[in-house]
């Protein structure tokens, strides 16, 4: 099978590892970035290009940017060309539009890495309500408030190990969140819209000597992302650092708790080449 990759940083190339290592037959035959030759002495295999056209020789394109990606979606919806992406803005804002086509549009890697969340949701029904820690930033600082940062110290400790951007806003202020959120409720069969979610800043939240979490949660319609104290019975207490977990409660089951990474690109880059394998499997 012909792929190829929309964007090549740490999820992508996670992904790119993954392959090699695990020698899934496909030829890579397109690698769409924005400088050529940041990756080419590194990677001088791979077929760099600027040029969007060149996706037309793919079956399926895994995408990971960080900047809006509708338009790389749309000429690969176009051009009948699978889409796997780790996009969690696309697929928030375009769930509905990019699941109707006939092309695949899978996005395992969107939410919690690749802990299978959706797809355990695709292969489920009578979803009721969700609630989870879905941000590892926001979690990491929470926790290391707890053990006695300032979140000022905890910020930029996060900063420097990778874990946020150099403008955390998204992540602080719940908007990343609220997408993973909305993500989960989508695909398990919930309405929502990204203006419905009610959300609430870290920020707001200096207390270091009580357990604070970031909760994301669907429950009788209402979306929410905001700051709880969660005490010791609750099933979120001991989900520290950049871990994440989501609790799904089912009609007929009841409810589960799903618990895994938050970030990392080996993990993020799993969630990608697993979607690649569905398709490649038919699935």
């Amino acid at each position: 099978m012909k792929i190829g990759f929309a964007g090549f940083g740490c999820v992508n190339q996670g992904a790119y590892k993954i392959i090699c290592e695990r020698g899934i037959d496909v030829k890579i035959s397109a690698v769409l970035v924005r400088n050529p030759a940041t990756y080419q002495a590194q990677f001088p295999a791979l077929p760099f290009t600027t040029n969007l056209s060149d996706l037309q020789s793919c079956e399926v394109v895994l995408e990971a940017i960080s900047s809006d990606s509708y338009d790389i979606a749309l000429f690969c919806a176009q051009n009948k060309i699978h889409y796997v992406t780790a996009n969690k803005a696309l697929v928030a804002a375009h769930y509905a539009y990019f699941t109707s086509l006939p092309t695949r549009f899978l996005f395992e890697a969107s939410v919690m890495s690749g802990t299978p969340v959706i797809s355990t949701l695709m292969s489920t029904f009578g979803l009721k309500s969700v609630r989870g820690i879905l941000n590892g930033s926001c979690n990491y600082i929470l926790t290391a408030q707890r053990n006695g940062q300032s979140q000022s110290e905890a910020i930029s400790k996060a900063k420097q190990l990778g874990i946020l951007e150099a403008d955390p806003s998204a992540d602080l202020d719940g908007l990343d969140a609220a997408r993973k959120l909305l993500i989960i409720c989508k695909t398990g069969g919930l309405n929502g819209d990204l203006k419905d979610v009610k959300m609430q800043s870290i920020t707001n939240h200096q207390n270091t000597n009580i357990n604070l979490k970031q909760i994301s949660s669907y429950l009788n319609g209402v979306l929410t992302v905001k700051v709880e104290q969660i005490f010791e019975n609750d099933s979120l207490a001991n989900i520290n650092g950049t871990m994440n977990a989501v609790e799904l409660e089912f009609e007929f089951i009841g409810k589960i708790t799903i618990t895994g990474c938050g970030a990392g690109s080996e993990q993020t880059g799993f969630g990608q080449v697993c979607d690649l394998l569905r398709i490649m499997k038919g699935k």
